[in-house]
């Protein structure tokens, strides 16, 4: 159930709705901490601070991204942790805060380089626009 939430997520971002996303990702979010399966809990940050960010709530954004990438290095996650990673410098730079955008951006491309990511392309064509 939570992987189906997770995928309808991010096909309605895809598609640009933004409320169902929110609403799938928090049921997701539920569901992991009632059953006490917490892999997934950084992935639906990660789509839930997406979400936000596209609803312009930055500092929800931030806040989800920063705790998905707490519990992706804690958990040795590291997808997790390059998209949390990315999701961070993607943050910044919406708020013009580059030197910080840089810094997560960089931390996104080292992430996934190391596990052969095919969205590093995307980490490094965002810093190379800084």
């Amino acid at each position: 159930e939570i992987e189906a939430l997770l995928e309808s997520c991010m096909l309605h971002l895809d598609i640009g709705r933004h409320e169902d996303p929110i609403h799938d990702a928090k049921e997701a979010l539920k569901i992991c901490v009632r059953t006490g399966f917490k892999l997934y809990e950084p992935e639906a940050e990660v789509i839930l601070g997406k979400a936000y960010l596209t609803i312009n709530d930055i500092e929800q954004a931030k806040t989800l991204a920063h705790w998905a990438y707490e519990k992706a290095i804690g958990m040795s996650y590291r997808w997790q942790e390059g998209d949390a990673a990315h999701l961070l410098g993607e943050i910044y730079l919406a708020e013009g805060d580059n030197v910080n955008a840089r810094e997560w951006l960089e931390k996104a491309v080292g992430c996934r380089k190391e596990i052969l990511d095919p969205e590093v392309e995307q980490s490094e064509r965002m810093l190379k626009s800084l």
